[in-house]
């Protein structure tokens, strides 16, 4: 029998000298320790997930900033008290208290920490801007929530009541002078033609030409498609891996053109979207060619097209556009149709490479 009441050092020494029979039934007892200790340990770790900790709603330092919310199932969520201003986007958490967060097609990366209740979200440094920024929040209690939701709520019928008072002039719908050049991409489901608008946006037409011009988009993919939505390329190779323009630029929107309220121009403005008020900017609808982005000021190479037939109001003020599909809609609409990877889980990637075998600007 074991003597558990000598002193833990001679514990070892004990079990191996008394008559030498012990020793198989120590490391049994050894066994079932270490056991019960990593299942300790596996329980403590898990009590102290950051992904469990960083579930919920956090209310931003401060009423410019927004507020966040992290769910079970990935989803991130930015909003601000106005009710004007509601985004979803996708997060994944990586070791050392890492976060990507992925908001229509782009995938940004963070470093965050959480202390008492408090998140601190800090941005890492881009080719735009040297300078990391940290954004704090506060853990929403319920009344926490209650009260947000109850400003909210009473912003937006503030919003809808002054919006009822005054009379806004509907225009018709016109799109402005095009460019005498077209851009052709001819592709494996087929050849559609685009027309671009310099007057709405001319940096970034000249650098849409320019790109096509270079032989960018030869061999690119559709790697974001979603039907009734849009479609996406000029970021990824047909082999998979990333292929983006290093020359990055600002937006080239007027809010008031496309009709956003002034409380939308304000709730984006906070995002950082700066606007010039003297372009003939154009709604997202059917068949527009906008800028992709991962935020304001971020327009690099990645476009994409509009396929839903009512446009993508939500998008206006926020990418600009600058083109029109004037040939080969139904080929648009075919890829907007093919089966891709994961749309559960925002892979709308085809299963199938869609590639541009080639891109060039004729005359019409």
């Amino acid at each position: 029998m074991i003597d558990f009441s000598r002193e833990t050092g001679n514990f070892l020494q004990y079990i191996v000298i008394k008559d030498g029979v012990n020793l198989k039934k120590f490391s049994v007892v050894l066994m079932i320790v270490c056991f019960i200790s990593i299942a300790l340990i596996g329980c403590q770790k898990k009590a102290q997930d950051p992904g469990q900790a960083l579930l919920g709603t956090w209310i931003g330092k401060d009423e410019m900033m927004g507020n966040v919310e992290f769910t079970k199932d990935m989803k991130f969520r930015i909003f601000d008290n106005s009710g004007a201003y509601d985004d979803l986007a996708t997060y994944a958490l990586l070791p050392d208290g890492k976060l990507t967060i992925t908001f229509e097609g782009q995938t940004n990366n963070f470093q965050y920490e959480i202390k008492d209740n408090q998140l601190k979200i800090f941005t890492l440094p881009t080719a735009e801007n040297q300078a990391a920024q940290t954004l704090e929040f506060t853990k929403a209690s319920k009344s926490d929530l209650d009260k947000l939701m109850k400003t909210i709520e009473e912003n937006k019928k503030k919003t809808q009541e002054g919006q009822g008072t005054e009379t806004v002039q509907e225009e018709e719908t016109t799109m402005p002078k095009a460019s005498d050049d077209i851009v052709v991409f001819e592709t494996t489901m087929g050849t559609f033609k685009i027309e671009l608008y310099p007057e709405v946006a001319p940096k970034t037409v000249q650098n849409f030409y320019s790109l096509v011009n270079d032989g960018f988009y030869n061999g690119i993919i559709f790697h974001r498609v979603i039907p009734d939505f849009v479609i996406q390329w000029g970021g990824v190779r047909e082999d998979g891996s990333p292929k983006n323009s290093a020359n990055t630029f600002e937006d080239e929107i007027n809010p008031t053109a496309l009709g956003l309220s002034k409380e939308a121009i304000a709730a984006n403005e906070k995002k950082g979207y700066k606007y010039n008020y003297t372009l003939p900017s154009i709604k997202l609808m059917y068949g527009v060619l906008a800028m992709a982005n991962a935020g304001p000021n971020t327009n690099g190479s990645q476009v994409f097209v509009i396929t839903r037939k009512d446009g993508t109001e939500s998008l206006n003020g926020k990418h600009t556009g600058f083109g029109k599909v004037i040939e080969g809609m139904d080929i648009v609409e075919k890829i907007q149709n093919v089966k891709t990877i994961d749309p559960a889980k925002q892979n709308d990637q085809p299963v199938e490479n869609i590639v541009i075998k080639k891109a060039y600007v004729t005359k019409r």
